[in-house]
């Protein structure tokens, strides 16, 4: 039986790309990173709340 979503590949190729966008970062820019990261979906969870 062919598998339509492959979660574990789905989360490496994620963590692979979070891992070349950070890897050169600070501890200051990678809080800074994740909080943007973190207030945009915060945003989009209240929009499709209330859309």
């Amino acid at each position: 039986m062919k598998k339509k979503f492959d979660a574990v590949r789905m989360v490496r190729e994620i963590r692979d790309r979070r891992h070349e966008q950070t890897k050169k970062m600070t501890r200051v820019q990678l809080l800074e990173f994740y909080r943007s990261k973190s207030a945009l979906m915060h945003a989009r969870r209240s929009k499709v709340a209330v859309g």
